[in-house]
């Protein structure tokens, strides 16, 4: 299991020790740079090859709305604000709470989702008994993504998965994981979206409630928020980079 900790201490170490050890990165001049539109399965909410976070508080009905979302991706169907139905494509549902027998797959399908469309890992814990961990298992994360043809990818919740030394209220070690997504969702041009919870605070923006460090919602491109009053639940968006902040 890799400690962040020592990851991050091991960087430092070999940095003031050996100008050699220094980790390559390779640099592109801006006129070989390809621009591309962004690529969206719903306009707006949610993209291909961009990282998304998900923020709520339980009960709020995360799992119920991601799976809605599965089950229209996996149709190819409508969203609710949208007159052209999206791309189809396969999801790669990863739930660290949930059983696929009596909660995930019958609420898939009871959102009219298409079985034969929603992949989901059989055990979170490898033949070495390492549990599912993002930094750890990136390259096989990205094989599963790419061997099941995942236009989307949901962790939920993503906390479950960042192995068991990072620190959640840490900003490094957050944006370690995240930076991990992000190269997922470049590598395999899924959607990545990320299920995760709201401290027990109501005061300020929804975006500055997400529990643990604010690298969560700094980070990724698009925030998702779940809001409710007394007329009833509401989906739109805490935050975003790439699109207008009018979606609902």
């Amino acid at each position: 299991m890799i400690d962040l900790n020592e990851a991050v201490a091991e960087i430092k170490r070999n940095t003031k020790q050996d100008p050699q050890a220094l980790p390559e990165f390779d640099v592109i001049n801006a006129a070989a740079v390809h621009l591309q539109p962004t690529d969206w399965l719903w306009p707006g909410m949610l993209a291909k090859g961009k990282l998304h976070v998900f923020a709520g508080r339980g009960g709020m009905g995360k799992t119920t709305v991601m799976l809605k979302i599965a089950a229209i991706v996996s149709t190819g169907g409508y969203f609710p604000d949208c007159g052209v139905s999206c791309d189809e494509g396969n999801v790669l549902y990863i739930s660290g709470e949930d059983g696929p027998g009596d909660t995930i797959v019958p609420r898939f399908v009871a959102s009219g989702g298409e079985p034969e469309r929603l992949h989901l890992l059989d055990r979170l814990i490898a033949n070495d008994g390492e549990f599912l961990s993002i930094v750890e298992h990136h390259v096989v994360l990205e094989k599963m993504i790419i061997q099941s043809k995942s236009s989307l990818v949901i962790f939920d919740p993503i906390t479950e998965f960042c192995g068991g030394t990072m620190d959640n209220n840490s900003a490094t070690h957050v944006r370690w994981v995240l930076a991990r997504l992000k190269e997922i969702a470049q590598i395999t041009n899924a959607a990545v979206m990320c299920l995760t919870h709201l401290t027990k605070r109501k005061d300020g923006n929804q975006v500055d409630q997400v529990l643990g460090s604010g690298a969560w919602t700094h980070a990724p491109r698009i925030v998702w928020g779940v809001a409710e009053d007394e007329s009833g639940k509401y989906l739109g968006l805490a935050k975003s980079n790439i699109s207008p902040l009018d979606h609902v």
